[in-house]
């Protein structure tokens, strides 16, 4: 005899385990809704983003999903951020640049283009008259407290291409933030509808900016 089963049951087995597993692992996992995001149920998000900047006013090239408010318990029951919490990102994408250098300066920040900063790059010189040169960002950040006013750190680092930029110094990797201090953002996980992340970028000159491909891993 051949034993069956419904998509019920395959949801419930599902659930046990993923409830064995945030056991073992001492995180929340919320059966049946609740608005905490573990790192089960979030792992990672990819995103096809196709996000384009020619202007030279700040503008988001990439943006996460919203990440759930938390409130005041510090082992994250209340929603997604707890102490110690950690995301990472990766985007991708491409420039093409006009006759004229300017400089390109990128950014990452909480919600939109006037949130608190998690570090920004230097002023970026680039190579004129270039078509698509590749660049990538990468950043983690990670949740240092909760509440109205919580606190983020965060380190990335942007890196064009060849055709981008010469290998000259700084080189072709530029840290975010480039300053000697910590990147930290003050966050209001409270804040109804959650946070998300974005990236901006701010050229003086109006060159092309786009972002193919964007990855959120959740890492615990």
């Amino acid at each position: 005899m051949i034993e069956t089963f419904n998509q019920a049951d395959i949801d419930r087995e599902k659930n046990l385990h993923r409830l064995a597993q945030a056991a073992r692992e001492g995180h929340p996992f919320p059966i049946g809704g609740g608005d905490n995001a573990s790192a089960n149920t979030l792992p990672r998000v990819g995103k096809g983003v196709g996000l384009s900047a020619t202007t030279t006013t700040e503008t988001v090239l990439f943006a996460s999903q919203p990440f759930a408010s938390a409130g005041s318990n510090n082992q994250g029951e209340d929603g997604f951020w707890y102490v110690g919490r950690t995301i990472r990102f990766w985007v991708s994408g491409f420039l093409t640049t006009i006759g004229t250098a300017g400089t390109v300066t990128l950014n990452w920040r909480l919600n939109s283009i006037t949130g608190n900063s998690l570090g920004a790059s230097i002023a970026i010189t680039p190579i004129v008259s270039i078509t698509k040169g590749a660049w990538i960002f990468k950043g983690v950040v990670t949740c240092r407290s909760i509440g109205s006013a919580g606190t983020l750190i965060g380190a990335g680092e942007i890196i064009f291409g060849s055709t981008v930029v010469t290998a000259t110094a700084p080189g072709r990797t530029f840290l975010m933030p480039d300053v000697n201090s910590d990147a930290t953002a003050t966050i209001d996980t409270t804040l109804s509808g959650g946070n998300q992340v974005v990236l901006t970028t701010l050229m003086t000159q109006a060159h092309t900016m786009t972002t193919q491909l964007g990855l959120c891993e959740v890492l615990n």
